[in-house]
């Protein structure tokens, strides 16, 4: 099961994390040695994406993603037996890019989407 926040996801989608769990920063003492800082990297880019062909998102779960992107809160994501809290990325905009697989102008709540939604592990 896929599931941000409240909101159940179809449950083939993709999970893209950002693998860099180590962060080094590298500076120079006042008697001219390197020092390397290491640290965690908690706040890993984590991609949930719906391709062409499987994983598509139904117009009333767009719609609740789009409610939960317009807040400014943090939501637990559980993907399978993996479970983290998580933001959507607004630095990296837009934070949903979902397009229609194929626009049905007559009856547009009857469209299936694709693309991708930009989280940030907090």
């Amino acid at each position: 099961m896929i599931k941000l926040g409240k909101l159940i996801l179809p449950p083939d989608l993709i999970m893209k994390e950002d693998i860099c769990p180590i962060i080094a920063n590298k500076e120079i003492a006042v008697d001219g040695t390197e020092v390397i800082f290491l640290q965690q990297n908690y706040n890993k880019k984590i991609d949930l994406i719906a391709t062409k062909e499987s994983g598509w998102i139904d117009s009333f779960q767009k719609k609740q993603l789009e409610q939960l992107a317009k807040k400014v809160e943090q939501y637990e994501l559980i993907f399978y037996q993996k479970k983290m809290m998580v933001r959507f990325r607004y630095e990296d905009p837009p934070c949903l890019d979902l397009e229609p697989i194929t626009p049905i102008v007559d009856a547009p709540q009857l469209e299936k989407y694709f693309g991708i939604i930009k989280l940030k592990e907090v």
